[in-house]
């Protein structure tokens, strides 16, 4: 025989604000269940809620997050960005990095405007690959970022090339 679980009615309150924050429910759903619901228990789950995504947003927004060491390390050179990998750790402030090859296999589509024509830069697609054959480079985290705010983790490799420019 199956044991039968049972909720609270904040528990219940909870995995409903969940669907309808995931989009598994319509407003109007979620307004005909609240409707008959405690409103001081569906404040606190919405208050709670609202609080660990602006916790999270936060974090995800802190300089412990954006210079944390990953698995690539891109460097954004005004609007052009390269893909490096992260070689070797040496400290938590100090990495050293290797350029990736990077091969255009979806050439961007232009239309006629400006002076010669506009280029649809998010059309490009990149094959990145590592090639062991570059050369290191070695990066400090400083007050403005790694390699003085030119470098940025991440946890894919990006290349983008600026037609426009």
């Amino acid at each position: 025989m199956k044991a039968q679980t049972t909720f609270t009615e904040e528990q219940n309150i909870r995995f409903k604000y969940k669907e309808l924050r995931d989009k598994k429910i319509a407003s109007i759903e979620w307004w005909d269940f609240i409707k008959n619901q405690n409103k001081e228990i569906i404040k606190k789950v919405i208050s709670n809620s609202l609080d660990a995504e602006a916790r999270i947003r936060k974090y995800l927004n802190s300089s412990l997050y954006l210079n944390k060491i990953k698995k690539y390390c891109n460097y954004h050179g005004y609007s052009d960005v390269e893909p490096y990998e992260v070689v070797k750790i040496i400290t938590n402030k100090k990495v050293i990095i290797r350029k990736m090859d990077s091969e255009l296999t979806q050439i961007p589509t232009s239309h006629i405007g400006g002076f010669a024509a506009h280029t649809n830069n998010y059309e490009q697609r990149w094959n990145i690959t590592s090639n062991p054959n570059n050369e290191n480079i070695t990066i400090t985290l400083t007050k403005n970022g790694w390699g003085k705010g030119q470098f940025r983790m991440d946890n894919e490799p990006i290349k983008f090339y600026d037609y426009n420019f």
